[in-house]
């Protein structure tokens, strides 16, 4: 169980074991026959911690996110089945692997020819890899967010490869001046335009964390660019801003009496996540965007406009993961050529519920 933690987080950690070699999980808590021969052996060991890594990689730029986390389950099981034998266990790993190399540098396309590609993590072993670069598969175009000092906004920075290769950076804008964290992302993707003189959509994900007395939340924005060149001369302006993410935690309880009443489910609890990708009917001209939502509470349809202690005591029945309609939504994003951005085919509803910590 601890080893699956590790591969189903997005922050695994890479740890030593007793006996040296280096694991995609802590050693010292192995407890299965499997866990204690990866342990056992270095290659083993090795290919755990590649393993970990590559997951991490390829989970940063799925789209089905809950589908990857499935084949993982799927595959551990698989993998545990193997006992202690170390040629089975290699075999597992390799295989993989292998399938979460080809979901890293998966490319998305539409019939007009428009490429949505992964933007990959360069080799943490290589010192000369600037950090939080991300390239393509073919590593002929690298993007990432540039931090210059603490007075002045991040910079987005895109090299360009190849016959006449280039650098071109554009600081970020209208950065919210709110109350707690804030950190700005790479997303980690780029779409490549096939109709725009090889122009480019590159984003970022501006996050904001905050925490208040028995709770907090997060909420994330991403925010697309259009990025051009006219023979010297690069051009770049933002084209869409839309929620991509959101989590809260709201105490509900303040004495034992509330905690009796709600059966021990003694925080509200509030979870909004977004994909965006293409509209592969397109046959010609600027991509479309699809964009769904999902939107839950806990417990139950709770709502952050009302006060939880004011609803009857809960039952058993109430202790479920309710999904909100209206936010759980999916829209197509056309873009417009005057104002130069993207727009839904519907408007977006108001799940600040979800979205403003």
């Amino acid at each position: 169980m601890n080893q699956l933690l590790s591969l189903l987080s997005a922050g695994a950690l890479l740890l030593v074991s007793p006996s040296g070699h280096t694991a995609g999980f802590d050693c010292a808590k192995a407890n299965s026959v499997t866990e204690k021969a990866i342990c056992a052996d270095s290659k083993l060991s090795k290919l755990d911690s590649d393993l970990s890594v590559t997951w991490k990689n390829a989970s940063d730029v799925a789209i089905d996110s809950a589908a990857m986390k499935s084949f993982q389950l799927q595959w551990i099981k698989l993998r545990d089945a193997c006992g202690a034998d170390t040629s089975c266990l290699g075999t597992r790993y390799n295989e993989r692997l292998a399938t979460l190399l080809s979901a890293q540098s998966a490319v998305e396309t539409d019939q007009a020819g428009n490429r949505l590609e992964a933007l990959m993590e360069k080799s943490p072993g290589n010192s000369t890899d600037a950090e939080g670069k991300r390239c393509t598969a073919d590593k002929r175009l690298c993007v990432q967010v540039v931090h210059e000092d603490a007075d002045s906004p991040p910079l987005i920075q895109i090299d360009s490869a190849g016959a006449n290769p280039s650098t071109h950076r554009f600081a970020l804008s209208n950065i919210p001046d709110a109350p707690g964290d804030i950190n700005v992302t790479l997303w980690p993707r780029v779409l490549r335009l096939v109709d725009d003189n090889g122009a480019i959509l590159v984003g970022v994900e501006v996050n904001l964390s905050t925490s208040y007395s028995g709770g907090g939340g997060s909420a994330s924005e991403l925010r697309l660019f259009k990025v051009g060149r006219d023979k010297s001369t690069f051009h770049d302006h933002e084209v869409l801003s839309v929620p991509i993410a959101g989590s809260l935690l709201i105490r509900a309880c303040f004495t034992e009496q509330d905690e009796r009443r709600r059966l021990g489910a003694c925080h509200d609890e509030y979870a909004f996540n977004a994909m965006l990708g293409l509209d592969r009917a397109v046959k010609s001209g600027f991509p479309r965007l699809v964009y769904q939502t999902r939107a839950t509470s806990f417990p139950g349809k709770v709502s952050r406009d009302k006060d939880s202690l004011d609803r009857p005591p809960l039952h058993k029945r109430d202790l479920v993961t309710a999904v909100d309609q209206q936010c759980t939504y999916k829209r197509i994003f056309h873009f417009e050529a005057n104002p130069g951005t993207y727009m839904p085919d519907h408007p977006l509803p108001d799940c600040s519920n979800y979205t403003a910590p």
